[in-house]
């Protein structure tokens, strides 16, 4: 393939820009036509881009549908540069503060290509808390992060994953988790209403975990603050200490990243 350079750039990786942004707004694997259309270029000339793409680790494709999705890097790409952001510092501390009030995990949720994940996370000393792993991508239909990004997050580019989180659901009877459209619609109105999500033994997994939502300055969601803990070992009801201390520390955060009184 030429190289082609305009204005002391290169043609070709602002191409393949065009092709990850397309990708990236279908919100979910997609088959190469939908692509093609989205990008106003050939099928032949997308597919060729695709190829380099999976070869960089910037793409995989499903062999069974044949359908592309994001890959690894760009993942690790996303996650290392939201970190190096100056509000995560901050946010660090304010993981540290949760976890010295209650003796209990404290994480930062990000929204990745695969769903939201978890790029820091603060224990408490002497491994008494729930364990989670660094860079862990949280369900997004019964965990509190996932429910979280669902209801205040870009719809569009969770629908996808939704959909098909949703059919495994029912397909294995995964208990205490939406087996329907309908049932998480409930789900997302209740989060909504409340300002905050909460899950209890989400999928059975014995952990209950509440997240509160973190804006910047133009009223998106950027990030969640999440509390794990075994199951039983959290007061997450609406007037319990923790959830008033997590919403003023996402408050706080929320207003040093800009986003107005009014929308609080």
């Amino acid at each position: 393939m030429t190289v082609a350079t305009m204005s002391g750039g290169v043609q070709s990786v602002e191409v393949a820009g065009t092709v990850l942004r397309a990708l990236l707004d279908a919100g979910g694997p997609a088959k190469l036509s939908h692509l093609a259309r989205r990008t106003g270029m050939p099928t032949a000339k997308v597919r060729r881009y695709l190829v380099s793409l999976m070869r960089t680790g910037f793409v995989v494709q499903d062999p069974r549908t044949s359908e592309y999705d994001l890959g690894s890097l760009t993942m690790e790409i996303g996650l290392q540069g939201f970190a190096r952001f100056d509000i995560l510092k901050q946010a660090e501390t304010t993981l540290d503060q949760i976890v010295d009030a209650f003796g209990e995990t404290a994480a930062i949720g990000y929204m990745g290509p695969r769903g939201p994940a978890f790029v820091r996370i603060s224990q408490p000393p002497g491994n008494r808390g729930y364990s989670i792993p660094f860079n862990h991508v949280c369900p997004i239909t019964y965990s509190a992060t996932g429910k979280l990004f669902s209801a205040f997050g870009d719809v569009g580019q969770l629908a996808g994953l939704i959909d098909a989180e949703i059919v495994q659901n029912a397909r294995v009877g995964r208990p205490h988790c939406p087996h329907s459209a309908e049932d998480f619609a409930r789900d997302l109105a209740a989060v909504r209403d409340r300002g905050y999500a909460v899950m209890e033994d989400g999928g059975g997994g014995e952990v209950t975990a509440v997240a509160v939502p973190v804006y910047d300055a133009a009223d998106r969601l950027l990030f969640s603050l999440t509390v794990f803990a075994h199951l039983g070992r959290l007061n997450v009801d609406p007037d319990s200490l923790l959830i008033a201390m997590l919403l003023d520390f996402a408050d706080a955060l929320s207003k040093s990243l800009g986003r107005p009184d009014k929308a609080m």
